[in-house]
């Protein structure tokens, strides 16, 4: 390998080390293993955001509710149905049990989603067993969980970056403390990708009819 391949082999290797240490959702293990594969052949090449692309984008914010259904008990077929039926690229969805919840049968409902709508699912967990997740038909190139203010439970904001733009999944807590807190920090956060010049778009439950003055 020339030494431009070997230095992008060592990166990749730092990234893949990095996702591990942050105990990164497998699809991202997946991406790294290939992508390490194609390094260590000399054929990776990094990938090169285009700003001037436009790509059609469809997006859906979705709380699921652990999938309960109209009625009491769990219809987890029926929520994959109404996602399905939006035809989004990429989703984000709030309250999600995962395999710790008794009350959805210690089912991983993220990987049950994805399965059903024939998409890929990130689960970042705010209680154990419970959390937010995105839904999204690209693999993302990374992914980073943000925590947000808490008040009574924590609050997380789940980032994935994808080829032309960056997607954020988010639940805030109920308490005009805990918006007023969470606006910086989704601030912030946002800030990072606009230096590097990929659009981002936010979804989830605000938990704000839009006249609060927290969050605005």
């Amino acid at each position: 390998l020339s030494e431009e391949q070997l230095q992008a082999y060592r990166n990749l290797w730092e990234k893949a080390d990095k996702d591990l240490a942050e105990s990164a959702y497998d699809i991202i293990y997946e991406g790294d293993i290939k992508n390490l594969d194609a390094a260590a052949k000399g054929e990776y090449t990094e990938p090169v955001y285009d700003k001037y692309k436009k790509v059609p984008l469809r997006v859906m914010s979705y709380n699921v509710k652990h999938c309960a259904g109209n009625k009491d008990g769990l219809n987890l077929p029926r929520t994959a149905e109404a996602i399905a039926a939006q035809h989004a690229d990429v989703v984000a969805l709030q309250e999600v049990d995962s395999m710790f919840s008794s009350r959805s049968d210690y089912k991983y409902q993220i990987k049950e989603l994805a399965e059903a709508t024939g998409m890929y699912g990130i689960f970042c967990s705010a209680l154990p067993g419970y959390g937010i997740g995105i839904l999204c038909k690209e693999m993302p190139l990374s992914i980073k969980a943000v925590s947000l203010t808490a008040d009574g439970e924590p609050r997380r904001m789940l980032m994935a970056e994808f080829d032309n733009y960056v997607f954020a999944s988010l639940h805030v807590g109920l308490s005009a403390n805990a918006r007023r807190g969470t606006g910086p920090i989704i601030k912030a956060a946002a800030e990072e990708w606009v230096e590097k010049g990929k659009p981002l778009i936010i979804a989830g439950d605000f938990n704000d009819d839009g006249t609060d003055e927290e969050m605005q």
